[in-house]
């Protein structure tokens, strides 16, 4: 990243969320799986990337909720590691080498409808 340049935010609101990153032929996969409705931040985006001269950041968001006291929220992410990846240099290598490893779905959440609970102390 060195010499990007200005800092750089980008945002957007897909449904299935994933995130990838690869250097040194590692490829790190963020995925999140939006809940519907409106009150996202940022203009209303469920992931953003933020790039600078020293860092790379892959972001997911929640809806901005309110929490009584006592209760929560839940926002779930999958990181996964991938190894022996080349760097993509056209769409074609993304659908060949990245698209296999990312998730299709999240495991399921122990969480009530809507990702709001009750405090487990």
């Amino acid at each position: 990243l060195q010499g990007a340049g200005d800092p750089q935010k980008i945002g957007a609101s897909p449904g299935g969320v994933w995130l990838a990153y690869v250097r040194n032929s590692e490829l790190f996969i963020k995925s999140a799986f939006p809940m519907p409705g409106p009150g996202y931040p940022d203009r209303g985006a469920a992931f953003e990337l933020y790039t600078d001269d020293h860092m790379l950041e892959l972001e997911t968001l929640g809806p901005l909720r309110p929490v009584a006291p006592g209760r929560y929220i839940e926002h779930m992410e999958v990181w996964t590691l991938h190894r022996g990846v080349p760097m993509p240099a056209s769409d074609a290598d993304i659908d060949q080498h990245i698209l296999p490893h990312v998730p299709k779905q999240l495991p399921a959440a122990r969480r009530p409808p809507g990702g709001v609970g009750r405090s487990r102390n």
